[in-house]
């Protein structure tokens, strides 16, 4: 088990708080002040920061969690090469994301076509954020990761893709 997290994009902080309930040593940053008082409030260590730079040492932490953030980051590249530079060698890098079929069902019910968001490697969401069309395809997210050092096993469930990234020693 972890001894050290960094939640990224913790919003209100529900997560983080789960994991300090679990008695781990968490810290929770996001770029809004307001997340980061909501944050606060359920007892959590949170601070005002951005992926894309992160506030803390090389190997500061065991393991870091970005839940359904980093299609919001405006340089995916920058934003993990961030997390994989404060990971300590072998740690994990556990995040989840919207994938290119989200909400694939309810769209079908609803009669809306998706072919031509596929072709794109497009979600149906990827209007709300440009940063979103290009992480929400497994193979371009895969190389990504490999490219900042990180290996990547992919599991999906209904309309989400979750990658479990394994950190390189080798830095």
């Amino acid at each position: 088990m972890p001894r050290r997290v960094l939640e990224v994009g913790c919003g209100r902080g529900e997560f983080a708080e789960r994991l300090a309930g679990a008695g781990i040593g968490v810290v929770a940053v996001d770029q809004s002040a307001r997340m980061v008082e909501l944050t606060r409030a359920r007892g959590v260590d949170a601070r005002l920061g951005d992926v894309q730079a992160l506030p803390f040492a090389d190997g500061e932490f065991d393991a870091a969690v970005a839940n359904f953030v980093l299609y919001h980051v405006r340089d995916i590249h920058r934003a993990l090469a961030e997390l994989a530079r404060v990971l300590r060698p072998g740690g994990t890098l556990v995040a989840a994301t919207n994938g290119v079929r989200q909400l694939a069902e309810l769209w079908e019910l609803v009669g809306r076509d998706l072919s031509e968001r596929r072709r794109q490697g497009r979600s149906c969401c990827a209007r709300t954020s440009p940063a979103f069309a290009r992480s929400a395809s497994t193979e371009r997210s895969s190389s990504r990761a490999r490219r900042c050092g990180t290996t990547s096993r992919t599991r999906s469930g209904i309309g989400t893709s979750r990658r479990r990234c394994r950190i390189s020693a080798a830095r």
